[in-house]
């Protein structure tokens, strides 16, 4: 962890309450998912069914300009995950579009934006939320982009 990294936590404020998250977006609502990963700019729709991903989702519309932390859940056979049953690294994204299902579920469409950690958890109201550190993609460098090209040519040529 770098230096600012660290400063960048031991400044941060822990909300006591839901209304001290409201427009924070460094502390986002967690919508855990079972079988299923968001990738960064990938596009998936997932059914929300558990009253408490429903709460994040409604949360995360009406107070974080529908930014949510997805992660996905360690075993898909635990109905009410808490924090360990959840991996720490997910995808911030942004819920595009909802949909009320007639069975009170919501099927949401959401758009990955960027690989997150989670740095602090805390439960508020019905749901878990998150302070988050926005992790860099790290780009290939022009060097290392040619001799794979040359390698996949080589190999598919030959």
């Amino acid at each position: 962890m770098t230096e600012e990294q660290k400063s960048t936590l031991d400044s941060a404020i822990i909300p006591e309450s839901s209304t001290e998250l409201q427009g924070r977006q460094d502390i986002l609502p967690i919508l855990p998912l079972k079988n299923i990963v968001v990738l960064p700019t990938g596009i998936v729709p997932i059914i929300v069914g558990r009253k408490s991903s429903i709460e994040a989702v409604e949360y995360a519309l009406k107070h974080h300009n529908k930014n949510i932390f997805v992660t996905a859940q360690k075993d898909a056979n635990v109905e009410d995950p808490t924090v360990d049953d959840m991996f720490e690294y997910g995808t911030r994204a942004t819920i595009l579009q909802v949909m009320k299902m007639p069975s009170n579920s919501l099927k949401i469409l959401v758009e990955g934006n960027c690989r997150t950690k989670i740095v602090e958890t805390f439960k508020t109201d019905n749901f878990t939320s998150a302070h988050l550190l926005d992790i860099a993609s790290e780009s290939p460098s022009l060097i290392d982009i040619e001799a794979a090209w040359r390698i996949l040519k080589t190999t598919y040529l030959s």
